[in-house]
């Protein structure tokens, strides 16, 4: 006759095996959504014209040297509790947040704001899509 216990170990092995499957998708989604809002704040950068010469054109930022757009990065993932992980991505650059809001007079260029808006309706779906990957 069969123990009432005998299928506790296979399923607290299902329930282990579904713990580090759905850990390694959340540090995955992390990670995905991070590089695409890192990629979209990039792109905000348009146009380009040496040091000391006037903006070209638009509300966008132009890239001067490119040291504020190779600023724009994220930080390490960190691992927050089981399922949990966070980064930051953003300039890098002491003159980031003025070359955003400006200051002092001085007109803002907007590109975290922006590349962030264009960013955000997309990490659903890389959600759904790294998720069913590791859970089906």
């Amino acid at each position: 006759m069969t123990s009432l216990w005998s299928g506790i170990p296979d399923l607290m092995r299902a329930f282990d095996k579904l713990a580090t499957q759905g850990d390694a998708a959340a540090r995955e989604v992390v990670a995905r959504t991070a590089a695409l809002g890192e990629t979209e704040i990039k792109n905000q950068f348009s146009g380009s014209h040496k040091k000391g010469q006037p903006h070209v054109g638009g509300a966008a930022p132009n890239i001067v040297s490119g040291t504020a757009r190779r600023s724009v990065r994220a930080d390490p993932i960190t691992k927050v509790g089981l399922g949990e992980y966070m980064t930051q991505v953003g300039p890098r650059v002491a003159y980031g947040r003025r070359l955003e809001l400006g200051a002092s007079g001085s007109r803002g260029y907007p590109y975290v704001k922006p590349g962030a808006q264009i960013a955000k309706p997309k990490f659903e779906q890389i959600q759904m899509d790294v998720y069913r990957r590791f859970l089906t």
